[in-house]
């Protein structure tokens, strides 16, 4: 069990991911202000300025798979949420000692360490995509609710190609439809071993390019 100095250090870092959550409302609210007048003002202006507008809207705004508009994203866009660890399933195992020394390493750490944040599905039940380990030591240590960033896998049948999450077998490279490692992990198989398949995210910073989901992860 935790220590009351080591409750109160979770807590204040759970405030502390709530503060960030909250910026990054209040930037999505800017970008939705900024949008709206952007278009009471071209109902007075020609084709070439509407389009000079539209241009400098699009430089402002960054093509993250983190910061896009939800009118842009819809329902399926990644998003944060904050959740039981407990109630999340694993599609892969954890290591139990490697369980024991991150839970160890969360007692210790400061408020204000930087942490990614697990990755689970939208739709219900969650299943965890990235962090197992992470989720795992949460639940050791007693923690009700971990902030999570969610993505709906859904996604990746409406849209092949630019999907924000992609998953590759580790064996031969080759990419796997995601709903069959959700669905299989609903189903209560979890068969890929502590080292389980390859998740990345894409995202269109400076090209399209497929990263690690746990290095753009939230923090």
């Amino acid at each position: 069990w935790a220590t009351g100095s080591t409750r109160r250090r979770l807590l204040a870092a759970l405030l502390l991911l709530l503060l960030r959550l909250l910026l990054v409302r209040l930037r999505l609210l800017h970008l939705l202000l900024r949008r709206a007048r952007a278009a009471g003002r071209r109902s007075g202006r020609g084709p070439g300025e509407e389009e000079e507008e539209e241009e400098e809207e699009e430089e402002d705004t960054p093509r993250s798979i983190t910061h896009r508009e939800p009118e842009e994203i819809g329902t399926i866009g990644p998003r944060i949420a904050f959740v039981n660890p407990a109630t999340l399933l694993p599609h892969e195992d954890a290591d139990p000692e490697r369980v024991r020394r991150l839970a160890d390493h969360l007692r210790d750490v400061p408020p204000s360490t930087q942490i990614p944040l697990p990755v689970t599905t939208s739709t219900f039940p969650r299943v965890i995509l990235d962090g197992h380990h992470r989720v795992a030591a949460c639940v050791a240590l007693g923690i009700a609710l971990v902030p999570v960033w969610e993505v709906d896998e859904r996604h990746e049948d409406a849209d092949w190609e630019n999907c924000h999450v992609r998953v590759y077998r580790r064996d031969d490279g080759s990419r796997c439809r995601l709903v069959d490692v959700v669905g299989a992990a609903r189903r209560g198989k979890v068969d890929w071993g502590v080292k389980g398949p390859r998740h990345v995210a894409v995202t269109w910073l400076k090209g399209k390019k497929e990263l690690d989901l746990e290095t753009v992860a939230p923090r």
